[in-house]
């Protein structure tokens, strides 16, 4: 029944919405911010640019370029809802993974109020391809290395409870944050998800031609010597 009515099945209502009997509610007040990170984006500023902008002007809660990549990607903000992104395994143990066409979505349209218009959501999801294309990291080096990757992931779960008891800072709430992303994407990747890379990976840094450090949005840093596949 939620499937065919769009109903919103999440704890949480999306930044610049409100949870109302089950259903999702504009607060006004808060509009006007996913408008500029919209209109920011398509002038040409990065997520990170947004960010630190809005961190200028915000005492509450700090905002991330996930946050904002957030934000550019959930068609919710343009009145749409896309159900069952996620599914959890028939199979014991459950997981939960991302929904890649094993199981049925359910696109609703119009099921909430837009805070911007399917045009103006439509070309930031077309600059956001056009930009992945041209970023300066090959999916390829990405690729080749994602099975060590995610065995370094899981050995930062197994540090969590040390984490957990030491001093109460960000790198908990962060830790945690990787975490879970972890736990709801696949276990080995078969190809380049941008949309994972995205959730694990604060910054790239070049160190020289054939290496690259890659700083996990916990700050934990990983570096790996850059491969490329011969086309």
């Amino acid at each position: 029944m939620r499937m065919r009515t769009g109903k919103y099945n999440a704890c949480f209502a999306p930044f610049g919405y409100q949870l109302v009997g089950g259903k999702l509610e504009l607060i006004l007040e808060q509009a006007p911010i996913i408008r500029y990170i919209y209109d920011a984006y398509l002038a040409g500023k990065t997520a990170e640019d947004i960010a630190a902008t809005l961190n200028l002007f915000s005492d509450d809660r700090p905002w991330k370029p996930q946050r904002i990549d957030y934000i550019l990607t959930n068609e919710r903000y343009s009145g749409n809802a896309l159900l069952r992104k996620r599914y959890t395994t028939d199979t014991i143990p459950r997981k939960v993974k991302r929904n890649r066409g094993e199981r049925p979505m359910c696109f609703v349209a119009g099921i909430n109020e837009a805070v911007v218009s399917q045009e103006i959501f439509d070309k930031a999801q077309e600059l956001r391809k056009k930009r992945w294309e041209n970023r300066l990291v090959d999916p390829d080096i990405f690729i080749s290395r994602q099975n060590e990757l995610a065995e370094q992931l899981r050995a930062a779960k197994l540090e969590k409870e040390r984490f957990l008891k030491a001093e109460e800072d960000q790198t908990i709430q962060q830790t945690q944050e990787l975490i879970e992303a972890l736990e709801a994407g696949p276990d080995f990747l078969d190809a380049f998800d941008g949309e994972l890379f995205r959730e694990l990976v604060d910054k790239i840094i070049v160190e020289s031609n054939d290496r690259l450090r890659f700083r996990l949005v916990n700050g934990l840093e990983l570096t790996e010597p850059i491969e490329r596949t011969v086309r």
